[in-house]
């Protein structure tokens, strides 16, 4: 082999090379980002859904009972998470993970759920409005006063859902 053969063959990468492959590069984050972005879309919409389902079901619950009233039970955990349940012994279900949060809005007033803290809403038996609204550890006047309660899913920043409950009518929507 001669000496320019082999200058040749330890050249390294052209500069055509080099683009080709930093836009290949360009390509794969830009498609890990979106599909990261749609992931966490449909978590956010999937926790408001479940949460908007179940305090529509403790609303029904509670106005087609002979006795006993049941109430909608969200607790804070430590993994940032939040439990929803129907009554005391309800089921749980989890909703929430730290990139997309649980929120609760009244009024202005903001309560984020932290570990522990416990909010409990019970309707009216005879046309399902809200009666009770309670944080675990005192209330907070906002939540007192008519109006509607939002509880938003996702933050501020991403794509979020917000689940609205209409304290006169219990009218429960989201969007």
């Amino acid at each position: 082999m001669s000496a320019d053969v082999r200058k040749k063959k330890n050249a390294g990468f052209s500069l055509v090379e080099l683009i080709v492959v930093v836009a290949i590069i360009s390509v794969l984050i830009t498609a890990v980002a979106i599909t990261f972005s749609v992931v966490g879309k449909a978590n956010a919409k999937s926790y408001a859904t479940t949460l908007k389902q179940a305090i529509a079901s403790a609303r029904s619950d509670t106005m087609g009972r002979v006795q006993n009233t049941y109430e909608l039970i969200i607790t804070g955990n430590d993994d940032e998470t939040v439990d929803v349940r129907i009554g005391e012994t309800g089921s749980k279900k989890k909703i929430g993970e730290k990139d997309i949060p649980v929120e609760l809005y009244s009024d202005g007033a903001l309560v984020k759920m932290v570990p522990g803290r416990v909010f409990r809403m019970r309707f009216s038996k005879s046309d399902g409005h809200v009666t009770y609204m309670h944080f675990d550890g005192g209330a907070i006047d906002a939540f007192d006063s008519p109006g509607e309660l939002q509880i938003q899913c996702g933050s501020n920043s991403g794509k979020h859902y917000t689940v609205h409950v209409v304290k006169q009518t219990g009218k429960v929507y989201m969007d």
